[in-house]
């Protein structure tokens, strides 16, 4: 994508954001891009930096509609949401935004379209971006909830010390995983198999807490 089709659509997706999300939500979604753009920069992913700002902006483009409403663009749409991700807004938002970045702006890229659907709940062999993003979807500067500082820190030493992006996803996993269970809320199974299958890396003796 040349530098100013990317201006453009970019410029469009903002506009929509503060059209369509509340102020927090509008916030939340600048923040991920921003977070998601540091990433790629640490890791010198300069070359692909327009697609982790676009997955940034548009991974919670759909999270203002209620779960009617999200159920009903996708079934008249025709398509086709698995792993029973349609009982819930915060499992189906993804799948509805990336819905909407493919209708209202074209966006066909499969790494983008990924990213937005599976930031909630991650899954088993991530690609880069998606590993980005969900990264940067906990720990965007607006994030306030308890522990995410500790979090940042883990991220950050993952990242600056030389290490790979599967660090850095550990801490986020794990805290995300932890978190949901101690409201004595069942994780989605995904979460669960991303979870397992980073532990089984070499790497994961290393990981301080």
């Amino acid at each position: 994508m040349s530098r100013a089709a990317y201006r453009r659509l970019r410029d469009r997706i903002v506009e929509g954001l503060a059209s369509n999300l509340s102020h927090d939500e509008y916030v939340h979604s600048r923040g991920v891009e921003t977070e998601a753009v540091r990433l790629f920069f640490a890791f010198d992913r300069t070359g692909e930096l327009w697609k982790a700002s676009l997955a940034g902006l548009l991974h919670d483009y759909a999270r203002s509609m209620d779960l009617f409403e999200m159920q009903k663009k996708l079934s008249d749409a025709g398509v086709r949401v698995p792993d029973g991700r349609t009982a819930t807004r915060g499992l189906l938002h993804g799948f509805v935004s990336a819905h909407m970045a493919r209708e209202l702006f074209n966006v066909t890229d499969p790494s983008i379209i990924a990213a937005v659907k599976y930031h909630t709940t991650g899954r088993p062999g991530m690609s880069f971006l998606e590993k980005v993003i969900f990264i940067s979807d906990y720990i965007e500067p607006s994030r306030t909830f308890e522990g995410v500082a500790a979090v940042r820190r883990a991220v950050a030493e993952a990242v600056f010390c030389g290490r790979s992006i599967d660090h850095a996803l550990l801490h986020v996993v794990r805290d995300k995983v932890r978190s949901i269970q101690s409201l004595g809320i069942v994780c989605f199974p995904k979460m669960i198999e991303l979870l397992h299958s980073l532990e089984k890396k070499s790497f994961v003796e290393q990981v301080t807490f």
